[in-house]
């Protein structure tokens, strides 16, 4: 049986019935990173529901235009899920439900309508606050029942959307009601809210979407993305966020290696030649090849390095991959055995734990607010090289900002090895 996967927090619907249920594999409201963290193959299903954007980065539109590139059906509905339908319909993203279509025609065009607060995975995702799609529903719900006036559905619409979605709680609603004199009307849209109708529209228009996904909905002919390019952002994320296994991602286990290996600066130099083989790298005009040394090289190496040596340097520290601006897309396996993937998968789960406890322990301490020159010195004194912004090139990084950016979590285990002398894993290839 083919599994939809749902991206789901407070607009989660309470009962599908155990047929809808089995069908599905319930997420967590999505952020940055989990398409890529949930590795999906083509023809998989996903729905996204709900979504992070304060606590975490929110999920980015390339992330899904990577999915959808690759085959994978996605489809929003409700809350978040139905913003990003709306702005990548023309990609392929299917949108379902009310909200979605209050997006699509344009009733509706602030973020924030959508947006709330709530409480953690353990208390359920309970809302704090109202959202204005739901009074929008159940104004409308209320109106044409005929429980309420046109007139007064407007005016508490306009009310409830003079607070913040961070402050619209049902008690913040009612004392503003109590001042614009329609306490009445609050107590009869709030009551509406509770009960099965109207209800929450986010809900329904989330059990609608399952439902109908579930039950095979026909999708319409899925445009042609093959030669849609990729972006550097999509390359690095995929890095970033694509676990190696359970406890670390490749690109955390490729940056433990690059900051921690003695010989990585070899190892660099093998996968940067395995790559260029065969490619003419060599600048043509004259200017860029007498510019070359001077930038990339130290006086020191001018004068001593062979010509073979000083090639091999140039090679390491200009070397770019398309677009221009990574030096890796993937993990360079080929680099490593078995053997020493999986010390390294081990040394770098314990080196994050380090990190973790840090921030746990020290009050002060957030490894994403270190300095760079906290982060240089760390690593200056791993490396005991001296030339730092050099050796930052020749372990593969693209510059000195990508470097500090990508081992901050690791500063705290390169003060414990300095401390302790100890070497996390060895320059070995046995």
């Amino acid at each position: 049986m083919t599994r939809l996967h749902v991206f789901a927090g407070p607009s989660r619907p309470a009962a599908l019935g155990p047929a809808v249920e089995d069908a599905v594999v319930w997420h967590p409201p999505i952020r940055h990173g989990d398409l890529f963290r949930l590795r999906p193959d083509a023809g998989t299903d996903i729905l996204i529901i709900d979504g992070l954007y304060q606590q975490h980065a929110p999920i980015r539109h390339k992330e899904i235009i990577a999915a959808l590139r690759q085959g994978v059906r996605i489809s929003g509905a409700a809350s978040m899920g139905a913003l990003r339908a709306v702005e990548l319909g023309e990609y392929g993203m299917r949108g379902f439900g009310t909200v979605f279509q209050w997006y699509a025609t344009g009733r509706l065009e602030s973020d924030a309508d959508v947006a709330l607060t709530h409480g953690p995975a353990e208390e359920g995702y309970r809302p704090f606050t109202v959202t204005i799609v739901s009074i929008l529903a159940a104004t409308d719900w209320l109106c044409a029942t005929g429980a309420l006036s046109r007139s007064a559905g407007d005016r508490l619409v306009g009310l409830c959307q003079q607070a913040h979605f961070t402050a619209r709680s049902r008690g913040l609603l009612r004392r503003l009601a109590d001042d614009g004199g329609l306490r009445a009307e609050m107590d009869l849209l709030l009551d509406a809210l509770n009960r099965a109708e109207p209800g929450d529209v986010k809900q329904h228009d989330a059990a609608s979407a399952i439902r109908a996904l579930v039950g095979g909905a026909p999708a319409g002919p899925a445009p042609d993305l093959r030669d849609l390019p990729a972006s550097s952002y999509e390359a690095q994320w995929r890095l970033d966020f694509t676990p190696y296994d359970d406890v670390v991602t490749e690109g955390q286990l490729l940056t433990f290696a690059q900051l921690f290996l003695p010989d990585w600066p070899r190892r660099q130099l093998e996968h940067v030649r395995r790559i260029a083989a065969g490619a003419d790298l060599w600048p043509a005009a004259p200017d860029d090849r007498r510019e070359l040394p001077a930038r990339f090289c130290t006086p020191d190496e001018l004068r001593t390095l062979s010509g073979d040596e000083l090639a091999a340097r140039l090679l390491v520290r200009s070397f770019r991959l398309r677009p221009g601006r990574l030096v890796h897309l993937r993990l360079p396996v080929e680099l490593f055995t078995e053997k020493e993937l999986r010390m390294l998968a081990s040394t770098c789960a314990k080196a994050l734990r380090l990190d973790e406890r840090a921030h746990e322990t020290v009050a002060s301490y957030s490894a994403t607010q270190l300095s760079g020159e906290v982060v240089d010195d760390a690593f200056a004194a791993v490396w005991a090289c001296p030339d730092f912004e050099n050796e930052v090139l020749d372990r593969g990084f693209a510059g000195v900002d990508q470097f500090r950016r990508q081992a901050r979590p690791f500063v705290a285990a390169a003060r414990a090895m300095v401390g302790t002398r100890a070497v996390p894993v060895g320059s070995s290839r046995d």
